[in-house]
């Protein structure tokens, strides 16, 4: 994954002021709820973005906080509209 890819999907999901990826996941949420009691969060790990350099253990380490912080707002968020909802 280049650069800008990595930094835009950071500022997506990480900015004080980047909730687009929030405000979709309450829409989905909002839309589905009936239909939908199962989420998940990251569906394709193969993606580069989560992946460090496996030989930086420092980078690792931030990716692994990073996808945790997020991870606990996207539940947040699911819980919020849907009290009964599991994230997976």
């Amino acid at each position: 994954m280049s650069t800008w890819e990595d930094n835009d999907l950071r500022e997506s999901l990480y900015s004080a002021d980047g909730q687009g990826f929030l405000n979709y996941t309450r829409f989905m949420v909002s839309r589905q709820k009936n239909e939908i009691k199962y989420w998940e969060f990251w569906n394709e790990p193969n993606i580069g973005y989560w992946q460090p350099n496996v030989e930086l253990k420092e980078r690792r380490a931030v990716k692994g906080r990073e996808y945790g912080h997020v991870l606990c707002q996207v539940a947040d968020v699911v819980h919020e509209i849907d009290t009964q909802a599991k994230m997976i």
